[in-house]
């Protein structure tokens, strides 16, 4: 019995070896996972401070962003308020233009009219006054023969 007491013995002092080696080995592990963790934590705080340096030279540009959002709205508006106006403007020009060229084509009509009779008013005139001197002629040259017989 004492044998076995003996074994008993050897075999506790091999578990509580076993135990401590075990125990070292999780201190061991332990302390490189609580390092892992302050190199985890460490550089979590490096992205959040880089993070707010982004953040705060991030915050002028998003403002300036939409300071141009608002410019770029406030200019469409009036480019839409401008090209109503040129339309407005456009329309009004080419009714004009019709109108004049509705009242050329008015008085072209008129004018030829007017100026083909003045043309045949002035021919006839002129062959009036061609026949009436002519006439004219013819009497003076009878009237100078009749005298020089």
């Amino acid at each position: 019995m004492q044998e076995i007491e003996f074994v008993s013995g050897i075999a506790h002092i091999v578990l509580y070896v076993f135990l401590i080696v075990l125990i070292i080995y999780f201190i061991i592990v332990l302390k490189r996972l609580n390092s892992s963790l302050d190199k985890i934590s460490s550089a979590v705080e490096d992205v959040k401070n880089n993070i707010d340096t982004i953040t705060k030279k991030t915050e002028p540009v998003i403002e300036n962003l939409l300071a141009i959002q608002e410019d770029i709205k406030e200019i469409s508006g009036n480019v839409k308020v401008q090209v109503s106006k040129v339309d407005s403007m456009v329309s009004s020009v080419k009714q004009t233009t019709e109108s004049i060229i509705e009242f050329e084509q008015k008085i072209q009509k008129e004018v030829e009219g007017s100026v083909f009779d003045i043309i045949n008013l002035i021919n006839s005139i002129s062959k009036g006054i061609k026949v009436f001197l002519s006439v004219l002629g013819r009497k003076k040259n009878h009237t100078m023969d009749w005298q020089d017989e």
